[in-house]
């Protein structure tokens, strides 16, 4: 009757082990996601739309920075975001950011001289509505740079190890893109609201 027993307990902790190895590697496996891709002579939009509804990617661009009517062909097996990306911009002037699910894309501008008078410094605050409400997953880019920012849950934002003065491209799907130039010397926190 003993041996019975242990036998059901060592069965049941191999089956728990088992459990508990396939929660963990299962957001491993949702990280290193591969995208297969395949589309010919189609536009950039069609291709965009593709990314989100194959991949559930949400892109967001300005479209007076990108050219969506532009032909292209775009050969992706196991690639990743990234490589896909390059496929379907091929031969634009961009940038993109990827954070998670959200890709932000913007018209890439030449590197600022490096100047001696730039500070670097950390900005947070929140971007908010006209009515005081937070804007979740506002996109805040750094002109001229590679660096964005998203804003979370709350709206908030934080952004790290910035180089002033800066123009700062905030973005929120169904408003006007607003730049906001900054010296470094903002008081904290800098609250951005939308008119």
């Amino acid at each position: 009757m003993r041996s019975d027993s242990f036998e059901s307990g060592k069965r049941l902790r191999r089956f728990l082990f088992m459990a508990l190895m396939l929660v963990l590697m299962t957001p491993l496996s949702m990280s290193a996601q591969q995208i297969s891709l395949s589309m010919k002579n189609v536009t950039v939009q069609e291709a965009i739309t593709a990314l989100n509804q194959s991949e559930n990617y949400s892109i967001i661009l300005n479209a007076d920075e990108v050219d969506l009517n532009r032909r292209i062909s775009v050969n992706a097996r196991n690639a990743s975001i990234s490589e896909v990306l390059d496929q379907v911009f091929s031969g634009q002037k961009v940038s993109y950011v990827i954070d998670g699910r959200s890709i932000s894309v913007t018209k890439k501008q030449e590197e600022p001289k490096a100047s001696t008078a730039q500070v670097k410094r950390t900005i947070r605050g929140k971007v908010m509505d006209s009515q005081g409400e937070p804007l979740i997953g506002a996109s805040l880019l750094v002109e001229g740079t590679k660096t964005g920012f998203l804003t979370d849950l709350d709206g908030n934002y934080e952004m790290t190890d910035i180089s002033f003065p800066a123009n700062v491209v905030v973005s929120f799907i169904g408003y006007s893109d607003q730049v906001i130039s900054m010296k470094g010397n903002e008081r904290v926190p800098f609250n951005i609201c939308y008119k």
